[in-house]
């Protein structure tokens, strides 16, 4: 298999675009196309965490692999790389507020650096404004306009450009 080299490729940017790979292969064979995304992973450059592709995987993914998931999420959560820790505070939060998932994690993310708190209170406002977990994202929400960060508070205002937000009664 031709992607299998690609997404095993030494230098992370064959990797990061190789990842757009598994999402037709998730279409055909979904453990092979989850192996092979928690191979390119594997390389110990956080880029290749960044790519778009593996976002999307994951979005698909976390429904039915979580559990396998759940590793290369809490590496990405955990990360140095600003834009890798706060996709993986975000994607953390995604599985928390649609279900149990990492609920301790999330609670980390709260307190966290400043990456891991916009990934959090990015997806609550994702979330609120589709009228899911409301009841999960008020105390998230209600943290996030008491920040002393501007950025943080900001991104937990743009609730207030989201239609029909003030129709919702919490």
């Amino acid at each position: 298999l031709a992607a299998t080299r690609l997404l095993n490729d030494p230098h992370p940017s064959v990797r990061i675009e190789a990842l757009g790979a598994c999402l037709p292969i998730w279409n055909r064979d979904r453990e092979l196309a989850l192996k092979l995304a928690l191979e390119a992973c594997g390389h110990e450059n956080d880029a290749v965490l960044r790519s778009r592709w593996l976002h999307r995987f994951i979005g698909y993914a976390r429904f039915t692999q979580l559990e396998k998931l759940s590793p290369l999420m809490k590496r990405m959560v955990e990360s140095p790389d600003a834009a890798v820790a706060e996709w993986g505070s975000a994607w953390a939060t995604a599985c928390w507020l649609d279900g149990d998932d990492f609920e301790e994690s999330v609670r980390i993310c709260c307190a966290g650096s400043k990456p891991q708190r916009l990934g959090v209170v990015g997806t609550a406002v994702q979330y609120f404004a589709g009228a899911k977990a409301v009841e999960r994202i008020l105390p998230v929400l209600n943290s996030a306009f008491a920040e002393t960060d501007r950025d943080v508070r900001s991104r937990a205002a743009r609730i207030f450009h989201t239609d029909g937000v003030f129709d919702n009664a919490a």
